[in-house]
């Protein structure tokens, strides 16, 4: 990722993210914390450190959602900057 996503995704205090449950049904989530809670750990990682709210089946869904072809669990997610209306997305098999 070049240097102004990982400094754009850096800046965040949200970021939405999209995963599939066990059933393959579709589920979006809201993650927050304080500005850097999201940090690029290498040029094609992000690292976050969120506190999920209770009920949102984000980690169920990572941990026991939908399996892939490639044996992973997929993962899409969505940063928006509302102040100049800039946004990144990403997606993943985790």
């Amino acid at each position: 990722m070049p240097p102004q996503h990982m400094f754009f995704f850096g800046n965040l205090t949200y970021f939405g993210v999209g995963t599939m449950d066990d059933r393959g049904r579709p589920w979006a989530s809201i993650l927050t914390g304080e500005r850097g809670f999201i940090r690029p750990v290498s040029q094609n990682h992000l690292g976050m450190i969120t506190d999920v709210s209770p009920g949102d089946p984000v980690l169920d869904n990572l941990s026991r959602g939908y399996t892939v072809a490639e044996g992973g669990r997929l993962i899409a997610g969505l940063g928006i900057d509302f102040t100049n209306r800039r946004r990144n997305k990403g997606n993943c098999v985790l």
